[in-house]
């Protein structure tokens, strides 16, 4: 019932698949409730870390792919029934220790001849425009798509039961079971669910707990609107 889910049920809906949507809990009232609702292709690191495990071709593909995605989620935000509000936004990428100074200018060279909208920033720059301390910096310009992840999560999975799709909320699954012609879903309301493919579309907590994620801490720290750094 997060946003993951609601994407696939959305997709397959749209494509005429029978689709039938489950949630443990109430749709978009979990992970995705509490995300930052933003979509950003300016992954830290860079095309120049991901080289190194990938290769270059391969890293720059996975870069535009990003940027195709961030581009298709703002289109499909606008076609929905229910539109969902979205603002696009630079993503700043900086470091205050010189030494780091090589390794951004060349993640600038990288990604500017490969047509993505950067800018190479500057301590002497820097200086005018921002009020923290800052050696230098990449601008990667429109990089971040800015939405309501519940009000998407919840237009998305509208929009899928205007196509056909069945959502029900406040429903586990307690048991899967593998047939010969697909798999068979017990459900704590007591009814099943029999269907030729089934979809784990798990939310974070989720992972945890099966142990199928390494467990990080991320954090978010929200503000009034600051002046300056100082």
């Amino acid at each position: 019932g997060g946003a993951t889910g609601a994407l696939c049920a959305q997709r397959f809906a749209e494509a005429g698949v029978d689709t039938v949507l489950i949630s443990s809990e109430p749709v978009g009232y979990g992970m995705s409730s509490a995300a930052l609702g933003i979509a950003d292709y300016s992954v830290s690191g860079g095309i120049s870390l991901l080289e190194r495990k990938i290769g270059t071709d391969a890293a720059v593909r996975v870069f535009q792919m990003l940027r195709e995605s961030v581009n298709r989620l703002e289109e499909l935000c606008g076609s929905l029934a229910m539109p969902v509000e979205t603002t696009r936004r630079d993503a700043l990428q900086f470091t205050s220790d010189p030494r780091m100074g090589t390794a951004f200018r060349q993640e600038y060279l990288i990604e500017r001849h490969n047509g993505f909208d950067v800018e190479l920033i500057d301590s002497s720059e820097a200086m005018f425009d921002y009020s923290f301390e800052l050696d230098t910096g990449l601008l990667c310009k429109n990089a971040v798509l800015e939405m309501n992840p519940y009000r998407f999560t919840q237009a998305l999975v509208s929009d899928a039961a205007g196509r056909g799709a069945r959502i029900y909320e406040n429903t586990k699954v307690t048991k899967v079971y593998e047939e010969k012609d697909g798999v068979r879903l017990n459900c704590s309301t007591h009814f099943d669910i029999c269907a030729k493919h089934v979809i784990y579309a798990y939310g974070a907590r989720e992972a945890e707990s099966m142990d199928i994620s390494n467990t990080k801490t991320n954090f978010c720290l929200v503000t009034e609107p600051v002046q300056g750094f100082e």
